[in-house]
């Protein structure tokens, strides 16, 4: 299984999102799709191919941008956030402190 990440410039109606979705539920090996018309991105979730999912809204107003997969651009280790505040030092967890004398 894998996830498909895609932006859909003209999906910004619940009409639009309907349409989509049903045409994207179509798709050979598709198993949930989630959209978005706020933000324009659809989630899909399956074992499908690009090419099928981009020809599923071929000859349609709708402009298909895949995004690029999180896991490919080695960013899935990273962590979204520092666990410290800014101008802090994270300090490891075998330092000693100063008042450990």
């Amino acid at each position: 299984m894998s996830d498909l990440e895609l932006i859909i410039r003209g999906m910004s109606c619940r009409h639009c999102v309907r349409d989509i979705t049903a045409r994207l539920r179509d798709v050979p090996g598709v198993r949930i799709v989630a959209a978005n018309a706020r933000t324009s991105r659809v989630s899909l979730h399956g074992s499908m191919s690009t090419a099928d999912v981009k020809n599923a809204l071929a000859g349609t107003t709708f402009r298909v941008e895949v995004l690029p997969d999180v896991q490919t651009l080695g960013l899935e280790a990273r962590e979204p956030f520092p666990r410290t505040a800014p101008g802090q030092r994270e300090e490891s967890p075998n330092a000693q402190s100063a008042d450990n004398g």
